[in-house]
């Protein structure tokens, strides 16, 4: 389906020239970093997606392209798979999808376990979905190059394509506060999670932004074991934190996940609570298919996970196209999404 959004739109909004967009989009050297970052989320931001006017030689080498599609634990990618497809059926290239269990991820590059694309080298690049170990992703940034969807990797220099967690917690926060709710809890910074620092510190800003008191007693962590096959299931002792804050008048918890959320939400009502009647609830990242039967849908944020899907494959293009410029983080809007599971503050 044709865009229709062109390169005029990208460039009057940021007000650089036309051919400044179209080299910054197709990795053309010359164009300063930054300013190609700019390009890019802009580009992602309005939804422009780019023709393909290749003539017959180019289109025969984009075909010829491999790229390697890494997913751990979570076998339902969904809008993300759609992104990725649709942008490499536009390009012309081909990709290969391997899915890993959470608890076999270290074991991917040993005999045996190995996709063979890895093996014998010929994969141009990879893209990764959820959260590999560290390890993992050093040796792979070491051969080809990456581009992660949601995880930021310390050490690793790979591109990242992620969500703007300060617009979307912004407005979480301040729909909270519209409705009465001066003390507000924070539910599940995982440390070790790149994502979940990156929402809390969204949260905190949103916080102080409202003239509100981060009390760091109501931000309740969550351990993030390696390899554990349930990594987002909520903690028995995380969620009695949640319940005795609500008892001592914290009646407004942001959740770092939809996942999360919900999963908060049920050990809530096991113990006896109801939402949003005495507690609200949002969460962060809308699922379609996530929601459990006996939480009302949470407020949260809607994400266009196949606009990630399209910028992770371009951008891994960029890279084997030679750009060898410093890794980029660029960051698809999270816009607000009304539910069921606040209301006023009582």
């Amino acid at each position: 389906m044709r865009s229709t959004i062109a390169l005029e739109d990208v460039a009057t909004k940021l007000e650089v020239s036309v051919s400044t967009v179209s080299r910054a989009l197709r990795g053309v050297p010359g164009i300063h970093p930054a300013t190609r970052q700019k390009v890019m989320a802009e580009a992602l931001r309005l939804g422009y997606v780019p023709q393909r006017r290749a003539g017959a030689n180019e289109a025969r080498a984009v075909r010829a392209r491999q790229i390697l599609v890494l997913s751990a634990g979570s076998s339902t990618p969904g809008g993300y798979l759609h992104g990725l497809s649709g942008a490499a059926s536009e390009a012309g290239v081909t990709l290969q999808m391997h899915h890993t269990p959470l608890d076999k991820c270290m074991e991917l590059l040993r005999p045996g376990s190995c996709p063979p694309s890895l093996r014998d080298k010929s994969c141009d690049g990879v893209i990764l979905i959820y959260h590999w170990p560290t390890e993992i992703v050093a040796a792979l940034s070491g051969g080809f190059p990456v581009v992660s969807m949601m995880h930021d990797y310390a050490g690793s220099a790979i591109d990242v394509v992620g969500i703007d967690s300060f617009g979307g917690m912004k407005d979480i926060v301040r729909n909270l506060a519209a409705l009465g709710h001066r003390r507000i809890g924070f539910y599940g910074l995982m440390p070790e999670i790149s994502w979940a620092r990156d929402r809390f510190g969204a949260f905190a800003e949103a916080i102080v932004a409202e003239g509100l008191t981060l009390d760091m007693e109501q931000v309740v962590s969550i351990s993030h074991v390696p390899n554990d096959p349930h990594p987002f299931e909520a903690q028995e002792h995380a969620a009695s934190r949640v319940e005795a804050g609500v008892k001592s008048g914290v009646r407004a918890w942001v959740a770092a996940d939809d996942f999360l959320g919900y999963r908060l939400g049920e050990a809530l009502i096991r113990a006896g609570l109801s939402i949003p009647r005495d507690v609200s609830i949002a969460g962060f990242h809308r699922h379609a298919y996530v929601h459990a039967s006996s939480v009302p849908v949470l407020t949260s944020t809607e994400v266009d996970n196949e606009n990630i899907g399209r910028l992770a494959l371009r951008q891994m293009l960029q890279r084997i196209n030679g750009d060898k410029g410093p890794p980029l983080v660029l960051r698809a809007p999270a816009k607000f999404a009304a539910g069921e599971s606040c209301a006023a503050a009582s």
